[in-house]
């Protein structure tokens, strides 16, 4: 077993699919069903019942990537 860093491992990945979102999650972007908006925050929300917040200080770079149009 090898302990590393999120942040490192996510800079290891070749090419990756999505944009990390939060300093815990990254997210493939084919794969984000809902988006939803509660006030200032922002949700991805997924079919596997699962809903990953989208932290302030990645609000830019989520948005660069189109998903928020």
């Amino acid at each position: 077993m090898t302990l590393i860093h999120f942040s490192d491992a996510y800079d290891e990945i070749p090419d990756c699919s999505g944009p990390k979102v939060h300093r815990d999650y990254w997210v493939a972007t084919d794969k984000i069903d809902i988006i939803k908006r509660q006030l200032e925050r922002i949700f991805l929300l997924f079919s596997v019942n699962l809903d990953i917040p989208v932290s302030k200080s990645y609000h830019k770079a989520v948005s660069d990537t189109g998903i928020l149009t």
